[in-house]
C-alpha cells in the first residue's frame, strides 16, 4: 500500500508538490521548524488522505531558490539540507530544517500576495517569529 501511517506533526509536514507560488508558506514553515526543534518538509505525499504520490525530477525544488528567499526574508540564517529518497518505487523530496542555534529566527520584512498589480493578503509579516505547534505553524 502507498498509504502513509504517520501524520503531520511538530517536526513533519507533507506537501503534494513544490510550487514557486507557495514559497512564502513553505519558508514560513521552515522558519517555524528552525524556531522549534527542526523538522522535515516532505514533497510527494498527499496529506488528505495521507498517500505516497512521489515527485518527478523536474518538480524537485531548487535549493538556491530557497536559500535566496530565506536570506531575503529571515534572519539569522535558516540551515537546511535537501535530499531525495526512494520509497516503494516513488521519489520523495525532503527539506530537512535544522534547529536554529541563534533563536529566534525573525521575519525581516513583509511580503504580500499581489493580484492584478495590487497587494492583497500579507503572507509574511515583518518582525514575526514563526513557531511550530503540533501540526501547524503560527506566529507571535
Amino acid at each position: 500500500t502507498k498509504r502513509v501511517s504517520n501524520r503531520e506533526s511538530e517536526r513533519r509536514e507533507f506537501k503534494l508538490k513544490f510550487n514557486n507560488d507557495n514559497l512564502s508558506d513553505l519558508t514560513r514553515t521552515m522558519a517555524s521548524f528552525a524556531n522549534r526543534d527542526g523538522g522535515v518538509l516532505f514533497f510527494g505525499i498527499r496529506n488528505q488522505p495521507r498517500e505516497l504520490i512521489g515527485v518527478k525530477e523536474s518538480e524537485i525544488p531548487d535549493d538556491v531558490v530557497f536559500t535566496n528567499f530565506l536570506k531575503q526574508y529571515f534572519e539569522p540564517e535558516i540551515l537546511f539540507e535537501s535530499k531525495t529518497i526512494e520509497l516503494l518505487g516513488k521519489s520523495i523530496h525532503c527539506l530537512i530544517v535544522k534547529p536554529s542555534m541563534n533563536k529566534p529566527v525573525i521575519c525581516r520584512k513583509s511580503k504580500s500576495l499581489v493580484i492584478q498589480g495590487r497587494p492583497q493578503k500579507e503572507v509574511l509579516r515583518e518582525g514575526a517569529i514563526y513557531y511550530r505547534y503540533s501540526a501547524s505553524s503560527d506566529d507571535f
